[in-house]
């Protein structure tokens, strides 16, 4: 691209803001392309526990999240006394429940002939 005049420079102060609304629907066919790689590397180094497959497990397995969070954690900081850090732990499980399900297929398609799991 420096040929037509882009010129990628790094600061280590650098803030930028990412513009780009995701759907959770999108967000879900992302952790399918993730899925694959993640159980890549739990074969190659079975010591380091699979963190999103960890994660992604834990939430499908708890009861049904209702997402009550999930509409209030764009008001509500995590840092608010009392109410943020309930209001993301219910976003997180809410979330963590609606991406499971194809970050979970996609790593069971994957995992042919192996058996490292989270």
């Amino acid at each position: 691209m420096r040929p037509l005049g882009l010129r990628l420079l790094y600061h280590p102060a650098a803030v930028a803001v990412h513009h780009h609304r995701v759907s959770v629907d999108e967000y879900a066919r992302r952790m399918a392309l993730v899925a694959p790689a993640e159980r890549s590397f739990a074969r190659a180094h079975p010591e380091v526990p699979p963190y999103f497959h960890r994660r992604l497990s834990t939430a499908v397995a708890a009861p049904q999240a209702r997402g009550r969070g999930a509409r209030l954690a764009g008001v509500v900081p995590p840092g608010v006394p009392w109410l943020g850090p309930r209001v993301w732990a219910s976003a997180e499980a809410y979330f963590g429940q609606r991406l499971a399900p194809a970050f979970l297929a996609a790593w069971d398609a994957a995992d042919v002939g192996s058996r490292v799991h989270g």
